[in-house]
């Protein structure tokens, strides 16, 4: 970066030159900032094995998810008000709102030479700090404790234990995401290669979004006030399913496109998402180490420079038919587009399964040959689901409404899990790779 800054700069080209050297000192503080929070986990290790975890205070960070004994399990940020401020893993009895704070006796167990122990430290967690009895308890800040209300309300309108079908709304459109793995559903999305499906992200986003911009525009309100409440309510929802890493990074993305709109500043989707992975990574050294964080940017920056070239590709080895023969036109069209659609998506797909292949290979053991397919076939259908479900939780105040609502996303999801699980057993349907490189298909 800075032999380009150089070379621009001995051009005369001073603008570039003073691009190149913004990139080459924000690389330089983000590198910094990560071996000083590695150093500082050093430090909060060695202090939290000889302090007494009833002298701390756990503020809980995240949501938490159920382990295999009937605990709950979340990121939390300890503090004793003597500088010692880390964020740990929380192994409780009970699942605490985020925001909440609260002290207990319990035992610490710092993060280890092994392979836990090493993503533990890349995502600048200290260890474990597992409480066997929580002696006090304060429930978040109004705002949060508000949002935390309205998500258990939201819930328990949705009844994600009921069937499958419900878990994989709550996990769509809430981001809860317990009960899809306590059926299983979780391991049959992830078997087919559409596991990013059900994980709060842009799809998601961009499917709110929409939804609400045609009401809003039906409703007569003017552009710039209908972006700013797409954005805060957007950013509402990213808050109300748990603010995911993928979410978030999403939500940002979001905010640059849309706020440089307002300045009159054209959209450019990699120079986003550079700069929202930039601005996560200073913020918070610890993401960079998240496997949410890492398939999410990379998955957007390979579309981005590559989905172009997919789609080429893919009209060339197709061809182009114009179905020229299909009478009325309303149908040909309407066929037309759907063919542009499903080509789309899978050029999406192939990307996205390229692109961040080494990382869920490495990460999950096992490469979906199903995974393209899965996509076209569900991606337009997942979309409508995310929209009706929205709608559902929308009405939840009025219970018969609802009801309709949820009905069509009962169907819908039914007719998506069968689907899936046709897929999963077909023969040959994914790799699976073992440490050693070594690949086997069944």
């Amino acid at each position: 970066l800075l032999s380009l800054a150089v070379a621009d700069a001995c051009r005369g080209n001073a603008q570039r030159a003073l691009t190149w050297a913004l990139w080459a000192l924000s690389c330089c503080m983000a590198l910094t900032l990560s071996s000083l929070a590695l150093e500082r986990i050093a430090a909060s290790c060695d202090v939290l094995s000889t302090t007494a975890a009833s002298s701390v205070t756990l503020r809980v960070q995240g949501l938490a998810s159920p382990t295999s004994d009937g605990r709950y399990r979340c990121r939390a940020r300890v503090e004793d008000g003597k500088g010692l401020a880390c964020e740990v893993w929380l192994v409780c009895d009970k699942d605490y709102a985020p925001g909440t704070c609260l002290g207990g006796v319990g035992s610490f167990a710092s993060a280890g030479d092994d392979e836990w122990g090493t993503s533990l430290r890349m995502c600048c967690v200290a260890g474990t700090l597992s409480l066997a009895h929580v002696e006090w308890s304060e429930g978040p800040p109004e705002p949060l404790d508000t949002l935390a209300r309205v998500r258990r309300a939201l819930l328990r309108s949705i009844d994600p234990t009921r069937s499958p079908e419900r878990a994989l709304l709550a996990g769509s459109v809430c981001g809860e995401r317990s009960a899809l793995r306590e059926m299983g559903i979780s391991d049959l999305f992830a078997a087919c290669g559409v596991a990013h499906l059900v994980a709060v992200s842009g799809g998601h986003l961009m499917v709110v979004s929409e939804l609400m911009g045609h009401v809003l525009e039906a409703a007569g309100m003017r552009p710039r006030r209908r972006t700013l409440l797409l954005v805060v309510a957007s950013g509402v929802f990213v808050a109300a399913c748990g603010a995911p890493v993928s979410a978030v990074r999403a939500w940002l993305m979001y905010v640059v496109t849309r706020g440089g709109s307002l300045v009159g500043r054209r959209s450019h989707s990699l120079s986003a998402v550079c700069i929202v992975a930039l601005a996560m990574a200073l913020t918070n050294p610890g993401v960079t180490g998240e496997l949410g964080y890492v398939l999410s940017v990379a998955s957007v920056c390979g579309l981005c420079a590559l989905s172009g070239y997919a789609r080429y590709a893919i009209d060339v080895l197709l061809g182009r038919r114009r179905l020229a023969w299909v009478r009325p036109p309303k149908v040909r069209r309407a066929l037309f587009r759907m063919s542009d659609a499903a080509r789309a998506s899978l050029a999406t797909s192939l990307v996205a399964l390229v692109v961040t292949l080494p990382l869920t290979a490495e990460a999950f053991g096992q490469v979906s040959l199903v995974g393209p397919a899965a996509n076209v076939v569900l991606g337009e259908v997942f979309a409508a689901y995310v929209a009706l479900g929205v709608i559902a939780v929308a009405f939840t105040p009025l219970p018969h409404v609802q009801a309709i609502a949820l009905h069509g996303c009962d169907a819908l999801g039914g007719l998506m899990i069968s689907f899936l699980r046709l897929l999963a057993r077909l023969p040959m349907g994914q790799v699976v790779v073992d440490g050693g490189l070594c690949l086997h298909v069944f």
